[in-house]
């Protein structure tokens, strides 16, 4: 049962002063440039930590992960902000050949009848 970790994980994560700097949002899906910065660690003092954080430790929406029992991790982006959001674009009306002869010829009928009434 891995209860245990996660809770002394969680007690652990409860104590840490730290902040994300990301850049600012892009539609890349495949780069990330960022920083955790961890102010003080628990229990202990000094100056401040810098870790570097790439595209390896970004998990985009609708991600699955396999293998794990949980993980901890920071929103970082969120609504039109998120790259997947960023990248969605409206999809394109699908018509077929035969409903956009259809519409014009209903188009020619209408204004063949509104020019002679």
């Amino acid at each position: 049962d891995e209860t245990p970790l996660l809770n002394r994980a969680v007690e652990r994560l409860s104590a840490l002063r730290a902040t994300v700097e990301a850049e600012a949002p892009t539609e890349s899906i495949h780069a990330f440039n960022g920083a955790l910065v961890l102010e003080s660690t628990p229990g202990g003092a000094g100056d401040a930590k810098r870790y570097p954080l790439c595209a390896d430790q970004v998990l985009l929406r609708g991600t699955q992960l396999k293998n794990t029992a949980w993980s901890l991790g920071v929103v970082v982006y969120t609504g039109r902000e998120t790259r997947m959001a960023k990248n969605s674009s409206k999809t394109p009306m699908k018509l077929a050949n035969l409903e956009r002869v259809v519409n014009r010829a209903m188009l020619i009928v209408l204004g063949t009848q509104a020019i002679l009434s």
